[in-house]
């Protein structure tokens, strides 16, 4: 890792502690005007009896955190002068004109699907962004150019929807999203990539106001579809970035690939129980809403929101630790070792759950 820190100035760091402060401070002044012309024009939506929250409350938040990266990543483009920076800006608007559609009156998955493909292929075929080999990991190496395509395709409809389950209790999202955006933030700043990580710290500076609104009481604001769809596409797109570099640090000490493994962990077997039980079990579509998720399991044995998600981002931070002392070990055992241990550290709420049941069920018998 010492050997990455040549690439690092004072420069550098400057212009990442302030995308940090820009994008912060330019979300926090602006969702409170967001939610105040929401709550006039009455687009607050009435909680469902899915709903874990029995008062309506705006979804618009994702507005403000829109908001905020744009304007950062559009200030900053020029000093990098990237291309990148162009079509990933037009992807972002794309997906935020459908999560707003889908916000005020709810799109088909279908619709959104067309709608993640197109801006996913945007950035793809026009910035080349895209997974062209394995490095090795489970034996794969080169792609061809259309089987990196699909699988770059594949990888940003994942990781988009995987992170749209997760945002289902209070600060969830957002502190899965600060974890994901501030790791990989460091790790590309380590590896003397400001580009990539100016788009991490911007989108670490959004969320973190974000999160105190989620968090309030009397200024409370949900994410949305708007919000989660474009943070899922950004988480995205950083780990196919992060992805292109696993080759030049899979005999070092910053292992990308372990890295993004675990940082991303729980949307990703969260969203695995919950297809397989949608499909198997319950013989529905696993677009199918319900309240089958690990988070509601974890509210419904007592926890409160906030209680719950520092729960799932301590397994999270404790999986990443754990996953990066597996170094000397083969890319591919440390894949499989990572996997058992988050799968292991996920189950946890599970054992809780059903050590309350249990107890429950022991009281009312005994009465």
């Amino acid at each position: 890792m010492i050997s990455y820190l040549k690439y690092i100035s004072l420069d550098n760091e400057l212009i990442l502690a302030i995308a940090f402060l820009l994008s912060l401070l330019i979300t926090y002044f602006s969702i409170p005007s967001i939610r105040y012309i929401t709550v006039k024009n009455g687009l607050v939506p009435v909680p469902t009896d899915r709903c874990s929250h029995t008062k309506s409350t705006p979804v618009f938040g994702g507005v403000g955190i829109f908001i905020g990266v744009i304007l950062t990543i559009t200030l900053y483009s020029s000093i990098f002068e990237s291309k990148n920076f162009s079509s990933l800006i037009a992807a972002i608007i794309i997906l935020f004109f459908m999560g707003v559609k889908d916000d005020i009156h709810m799109l088909s998955a279908k619709k959104k699907f067309v709608g993640q493909i197109i801006a996913s292929l945007i950035v793809i075929l026009i910035s080349d962004i895209r997974i062209a080999s394995f490095h090795g990991v489970f034996g794969i190496h080169q792609l061809n150019y259309y089987l990196s395509i699909f699988v770059t395709l594949f990888v940003f409809l994942l990781i988009i929807n995987a992170y749209n389950i997760v945002d289902g209790i209070d600060g969830l999202a957002g502190s899965i999203g600060i974890l994901f955006s501030l790791g990989i933030g460091i790790a590309f700043y380590i590896l003397g990539q400001p580009e990539y990580a100016l788009i991490s710290f911007s989108l670490t500076g959004a969320l973190v106001s974000f999160l105190y609104y989620n968090f309030s009481t009397k200024k409370k604001i949900f994410m949305g579809d708007t919000g989660s769809m474009i943070v899922g596409f950004l988480i995205a797109y950083l780990t196919i970035i992060a992805f292109s570099f696993a080759k030049s640090t899979l005999d070092s000490s910053l292992n990308l690939t372990i890295i993004l493994i675990s940082l991303f962990f729980y949307p990703l077997i969260d969203t695995l129980r919950i297809v397989l039980i949608r499909l198997i079990i319950l013989k529905k579509s696993p677009f199918h809403a319900d309240s089958n998720h690990i988070h509601h399991r974890l509210i419904s044995i007592g926890l409160k929101h906030w209680e719950a998600t520092l729960l799932l981002s301590s397994i999270t931070i404790i999986l990443l630790a754990s996953s990066c002392l597996l170094n000397n070990l083969n890319i591919n055992l440390q894949i499989f070792v990572t996997i058992v241990m988050g799968v292991f550290f996920y189950s946890l709420p599970f054992l809780l759950f059903n050590l309350v049941a249990n107890k429950k069920t022991i009281h009312e018998y005994q009465k």
